[in-house]
């Protein structure tokens, strides 16, 4: 990778007395470390450029009796100066390339900030190569105007990554030599609360709507210690303004960011662990943004299944506790389903991983979309001559299944379910099924399952499942579950009220009696 450092041009002044020699008034810039050269005046422009005036001699003829004779008279000449545009960090337009502010292809923009204070990063691209492939494209025209910057490849197996971003300084150059932090609020004079992007996907995988990119601001410590602060932004095809504010930023074990040491930002596309899984999206018009923050983020709590705002196929890791992996988001279908998306392929033994959809009925995180689960088909056949017709999608709660099940009411803490459900098939209805280890194990269906029937609208709606028989809100159903029926092959005490200790699964199934089209959307459940 190619880096370039440029010392940037200062400003010299000239002063013109009208009559007399001018004397020549030099200006010396000393640089210290982070801290650069002060110029004063401090501009206040936040852009653009301005001028200054530059004395020129030019001969005129005065007349002076018979003869004229030539006198000189200083005129005075406008220059253009460049002016800082101070919030920009890459707008990958080459703007005011080689001077001071400046960038190329490279670089981030360079410039001095309002605290004397030179941005000067560059940017990079990393992978598991030769496992996979990344290119990156700094000079794209797919930008909201002009060139932005598009990063495209492939990664190669379930484990495999790969990132793109750039550093806010460059401790190897001058300006910043041996300095990695950079104070990304510019303290008492832009005071910028986070960072505003462009973000679009060229190419979108397979049949979802989204591309899920992990944005990471990543801090630094005096003792070179680097955190992770990572994001999950919901990429369409269409460009959409994405803003991270600082404090939304947590680590894994929900440290906030320290925007005043910043280190590095980078962009990681998500693959859901399908292995050759291919990513082509474009970042462009990166900026420091001074808008109200919001209140400061929190770390997800126990009540919280899964909000999909990790913008990954697993649940939430937090509601489970420490050393206990969640499940994974999961999609299944006869082979009575046309297209089934996610794809799922009937009867194989592997199958791609569920990705997630954009918007969901809540926003997480401000500032950036949410995710959703969406289950469609073209055309599930639960009509003649099969009567088949079985698909949904779901998850267990506990990714390793132990034998005894999950509870789910955290010791008696939690007694409801909730979700958000919506559906543009008007008037389906879908079996809510929450199975436990009895009903889990004795493989029955429809009727002898516990289960909340929902008919969801176009728009979201909110739906509440009492799982607990104490209550007299319980709305999970008590079903006779006996051998040779609706596919069980054990008898249990019946009727069977739901075990919510001894919790396996839940999944939503769309229901019919003729061939037809299926859309279903499902967005933050969490527990109460």
């Amino acid at each position: 990778m190619r880096t370039a450092n440029y010392l940037k041009a200062g400003l010299a002044v000239i002063i013109i007395i009208v009559g007399v020699l001018g004397a020549l008034i030099s200006c010396n810039r000393q640089f210290a470390v982070p801290v650069s050269a002060v110029i004063s005046p401090t501009p206040t422009s936040t852009g653009g450029t301005g001028t200054s005036g530059t004395a020129t001699n030019t001969a005129t003829n005065t007349a002076n009796g018979p003869t004229n004779t030539a006198t000189n008279t200083a005129t005075m000449t406008a220059t253009t100066v460049p002016v800082p545009t101070y919030a920009l960090i890459d707008d990958f337009e080459g703007t005011g390339s080689g001077t001071n502010p400046g960038d190329d292809s490279y670089n981030i923009y360079q410039v001095t900030d309002q605290n004397n204070h030179v941005r000067d990063g560059n940017w990079y691209s990393t992978t598991d190569s030769p496992t996979s492939s990344a290119v990156t494209n700094y000079a794209s025209t797919f930008s909201v105007v002009g060139s932005a910057a598009e990063f495209s490849g492939t990664l190669g197996s379930q484990t495999s990554f790969a990132s793109f971003g750039f550093s806010f300084t460059n401790p190897a150059g001058t300006h910043n030599a041996g300095v990695s932090y950079y104070d990304g609020t510019v303290a008492g004079t832009g005071n910028y609360t986070g960072i505003v992007f462009n973000i679009a996907a060229k190419n979108i995988y397979t049949c979802t709507n989204i591309q899920s990119v992990i944005v990471d601001l990543v801090d630094i410590t005096a003792a070179n210690v680097m955190t992770d602060h990572q994001i999950a932004v919901p990429v369409t095809a269409t460009y959409e303004a994405v803003t991270i504010f600082y404090n939304q930023c947590l680590s894994a074990t929900g440290v906030p960011l320290a925007p005043v040491s910043l280190y590095q930002m980078v962009f990681k596309p998500q693959s859901y662990g399908d292995s050759g899984y291919t990513y082509d999206f474009a970042v462009d018009n990166i900026s420091f943004t001074s808008a109200a923050a919001p209140a400061p983020a929190a770390a997800q709590g126990a009540s919280v299944i899964d909000n999909f705002q990790n913008g990954l196929n697993e649940t939430e890791t937090n509601w489970l506790g420490a050393g206990v992996t969640a499940g994974y988001l999961s999609d299944d279908c006869d082979q009575t389903a046309g297209a089934l998306c996610p794809t799922f392929n009937f009867g194989a033994s592997s199958q791609p991983g569920f990705c997630l959809a954009s918007p969901g009925p809540v926003q997480v995180v401000p500032g950036v979309p949410s995710f959703a689960a969406h289950l469609s088909d073209p055309n599930i056949d639960y009509g003649p001559p099969s009567y088949l017709g079985y698909l949904g999608m779901g998850f267990y709660f506990n990714n390793a299944q132990p034998a005894g099940g999950t509870d789910i009411s955290k010791a008696g803490t939690f007694h409801q379910l909730v979700f958000y459900a919506k559906s543009s098939n008007s008037g389906m209805s879908v079996q809510v099924v929450m199975n436990d280890n009895a009903t889990y194990q004795d493989n029955c269906y429809g009727a002898s399952n516990n289960y909340y029937n929902i008919v969801p609208t176009a728009a979201w709606i909110m739906y509440t499942i009492d799982f607990n028989p104490a209550d007299g809100a319980y709305n999970l159903g008590s079903p006779t579950i006996a051998s040779g029926t609706n596919g069980c092959s054990i008898n249990v005490a019946s009727p069977h009220n739901y075990s919510y200790t001894t919790a396996e699964q839940i999944s939503w199934q769309p229901q019919g009696s003729a061939p037809t089209a299926i859309d279903l959307w499902v967005g933050d459940i969490y527990l109460q």
